[in-house]
């Protein structure tokens, strides 16, 4: 039985890995693809952030309903296929993230509610990064 265990971790860990880390990724290419390279190291950093504060997966993190508007029930709100070129930088900015003192963004010309008990903010390119 231990050896059927072992087994199964072998073959379904490496892929369960994977599809977590393209999540991500995804992620932060549906975000901020259009964004400077600073700014989609940002997102992720909010993802990474948001992870220990919650003691959540990446996935359950970016999944998580109303969250990332990328998102809608598991499936992506946009109708396009990112590029490899767009997968590959955002996968270079979720390896090069740190998670830093903001746990939100949101658009530079969006004001959710939630922005009114911000401790601090800092915009970079088209987001503003806040934490709560």
């Amino acid at each position: 039985m231990r050896n059927l265990v072992i087994v199964l971790m072998l073959v379904f860990l490496p892929a369960t890995a994977q599809a977590e880390r393209n999540k991500v990724i995804e992620t932060i290419a549906y975000e901020s693809s259009s964004e400077c390279f600073l700014g989609q190291v940002a997102v992720a950093s909010v993802i990474k952030r948001r992870m220990i504060e919650r003691h959540k997966t990446a996935t359950q993190i970016v999944l998580q309903r109303k969250q990332f508007s990328c998102w809608i029930n598991g499936k992506p709100a946009q109708r396009r296929t990112i590029s490899r070129k767009e997968y590959n930088r955002a996968s270079k900015a979720w390896n090069q993230a740190k998670p830093t003192k903001y746990n939100h963004y949101a658009r530079y010309d969006c004001k959710p509610y939630w922005i009114k008990s911000a401790k601090s903010q800092e915009r970079i390119g088209n987001h503003v990064f806040y934490e709560l």
